[in-house]
């Protein structure tokens, strides 16, 4: 490698944490050096490229778009080299694998398959991360990451899992047999923040006075449980809501979307990281998400 006109690690290092903070003041407590010392790498890094790498927006310092592949590429980086120097410390020592995901994703399709995976795996340990906030794979030490989007995410190694397929789901009795979506439009309507596609699907099937008559919930784990209580029909992905399903304890009044396009679940793995335990999960994971 041609080091000579890349800047020094110690201000890529420096920039790299402002970035990914949004705080100077953050970045010098993370590598444990002054508010100075990380103003004057950025600087120095700026004056280097000929351009702004951060700005300020009221409390924050924002990447400007020109900058942020560069601040991408950095954090990716260092996490890589991050969890290299850690797998190669911890070479040989049996380490849980690390799974984060929702919990609603967790506690509504996953868990109940895990002793499953236990019968076909009993001596494989896993932590299982139950979280709606964003893990880094690299820094948080995590294995994998199940996550339900449009599979648009960076820096990571992204498969399709299985649909998102949208349902409406009721407690059994609640809406008349053969109601179409828009004859119920005056139902309490249940589901969670942030309100996106599936709201959108119910208008388009006709659905009027939604923001009337929407109550919302903080995750869909809690709109099944409103749903089962009987208050309303709630909107949430097939996967959450599958075991109630089998159980009996909701019916479904209708069925959006799902195929490959549309949001869905997705396996995330950091890549360039290579661990046996782990390939054996996703087999599994995906064997279960067919079946």
């Amino acid at each position: 490698m041609d080091w000579r006109n890349t800047p020094s690690l110690a201000a890529l290092r420096a920039y790299e944490a402002a970035a990914r903070t949004g705080s100077l003041s953050a970045a010098a407590r993370e590598l444990n050096v002054t508010h100075v010392a990380i103003s004057q790498h950025v600087r120095q890094l700026e004056k280097h490229f000929g351009t702004a790498l951060l700005v300020r927006d009221g409390q924050r310092m924002v990447v400007p778009d020109e900058a942020r592949p560069f601040a991408e590429a950095l954090t990716s980086g260092f996490g890589q080299i991050a969890a290299a120097a850690r797998d190669l410390a911890d070479r040989g020592a049996e380490k849980p694998l690390r799974i984060a995901t929702t919990p609603s994703f967790a506690s509504g399709w996953l868990m109940p398959r895990m002793s499953d995976f236990w019968q076909q795996h009993p001596t494989v340990e896993v932590e299982v991360l139950s979280s709606h906030g964003l893990v880094d794979l690299g820094r948080d030490r995590v294995d994998i990451a199940l996550r339900y989007g449009h599979g648009n995410w960076r820096g990571v190694q992204c498969e399709w899992l299985m649909s998102a397929e949208f349902l409406a789901v009721a407690r059994p009795g609640l809406v008349p047999k053969g109601s179409s979506l828009a004859e119920l439009s005056d139902m309490v309507w249940l589901g969670y923040s942030p309100f996106g596609e599936e709201f959108a699907w119910l208008e388009s099937q006709g659905v009027k006075n939604l923001a009337a008559n929407l109550r919302g919930f903080s995750s869909a784990a809690l709109v099944v449980e409103a749903v089962k209580g009987g208050v309303g029909i709630g909107v949430v992905p097939r996967p959450v809501v599958a075991g109630e399903l089998q159980r009996g304890e909701v019916e479904v009044v209708g069925a959006g979307p799902g195929g490959t396009s549309d949001p869905a679940y997705h396996i995330l793995t950091q890549p360039g990281v290579h661990r046996p335990v782990r390939d054996i999960f996703i087999k599994w994971l995906k064997a279960a998400a067919k079946a």
